[in-house]
């Protein structure tokens, strides 16, 4: 129940990304609240708000960046809510100030989507001290405290409760995936060498598939993200990722390929199998020596793919000279063709390090 409960998140929330960050603004408001009971009503509902809207306005990936966007979130609530709160003897003013932010409102969420969120937060907030009365300007600046509880303790818990460094989970996520990729080129190999069951195979492939699914949808949420702060990461994350999609699906190709082998009874010949293995054991030994610099953002490759070029030529020479009608030679051409594919995104990969 649990691993069937925990597969259920994973795949409609890759990371627990979404499930971590309601649990923090959740506890964010509840801190909050605790704190200014004492206080009233009017000072839980500020407070709480701020806590809440708060949380869902820091979306940048760097701390620096989050912490800058948590200041901005505060400074522009601070404004508007004093803009309202002194605005409200005048009906016609109000209506200006509300107008105004509203369309400031709009302006940020069109100028950047990093400011999509919290200005129609901040409105709100806005349009709230028009209507509540406030007792002179002690009591505005009684209310903006109660703001900056709410203020501080959404800092507090975004920062040290589930702290998120995206950059290098990102890159340890696709170390992960790497390895995955490594591990499923050296199975693939194992089983020409080893006699295996085309059912067993199927498990075992669909299995790896989840595997190298998971690896890649937990991404999508720290790409998302970094594509809304349009920085120089975010091209970089875009990049790599798309990569990592073609590489799995260019590694899935050479496992369905070889299940469809086994499924129709095709054995390659011994000759095919001495030039396809080394081919196969030489992209996991690149895959095997591929490290991340994360400070650098630059993927580090300790082996060359000269040896990859050479081996896929001598299994390409080795299928031209195969007899036309031969069984397994379409299922060769494909497995050259996946390969080369492959060699291809690696190419790409080397260029953008």
């Amino acid at each position: 129940m649990t691993q069937r409960l925990l597969r259920f998140l994973q795949k409609n929330d890759p990371g627990l990304f979404r499930l971590t960050h309601a649990a923090k603004t959740i506890l964010a408001i509840a801190l909050t609240l605790s704190v200014l009971y004492p206080c009233g009503q009017k000072a839980m509902l500020y407070g709480g708000l701020t806590s809440g809207f708060s949380m869902q306005g820091i979306i940048d990936y760097k701390r620096s960046k989050q912490m800058l966007s948590a200041l901005i979130f505060y400074v522009y609530t601070l404004i508007a809510y004093t803009a309202g709160a002194f605005a409200k003897p005048d009906p016609h003013i109000v209506m200006l100030v509300l107008a105004t932010f509203g369309f400031l409102a709009f302006a940020l969420s069109i100028i950047s989507q990093r400011f999509k969120a919290f200005p129609i937060f901040t409105w709100i907030i806005c349009y709230l001290s028009t209507i509540f009365q406030s007792k002179g300007g002690f009591d505005v600046f009684r209310q903006e405290q109660f703001l900056l509880v709410g203020f501080c303790f959404s800092f507090l818990v975004s920062f040290f409760v589930f702290p998120k460094h995206n950059i290098t989970l990102f890159y340890k996520q696709f170390i992960l995936f790497v390895e995955q990729c490594r591990d499923n080129l050296t199975w693939v190999s194992d089983t020409l060498s080893k006699p295996i069951k085309a059912s067993s195979y199927r498990k075992m492939m669909t299995s790896r598939f989840e595997a190298v699914e998971t690896l890649i949808t937990k991404n999508q949420p720290i790409v998302e993200q970094a594509l809304l702060s349009k920085s120089a990461f975010s091209s970089r994350v875009k990049e790599l990722y798309l990569l990592e999609y073609t590489l799995g699906k260019s590694i899935a190709m050479i496992m369905s390929t070889r299940h469809e082998m086994l499924k129709h009874h095709i054995t390659p010949s011994s000759c095919s199998t001495n030039t396809l293995l080394p081919a196969l054991d030489q992209f996991s030994r690149y895959f095997n020596h591929i490290n991340i610099n994360v400070k650098k953002h630059t993927l580090v490759h300790a082996k060359p793919t000269s040896l990859l070029q050479t081996d896929l030529a001598a299994f390409k020479q080795h299928i031209q000279k195969q007899v036309n009608n031969s069984d397994s030679r379409p299922y060769l051409v494909l497995l050259d063709y996946c390969l080369n594919l492959l060699l291809e995104q690696i190419n790409r990969l080397e260029a953008s390090s």
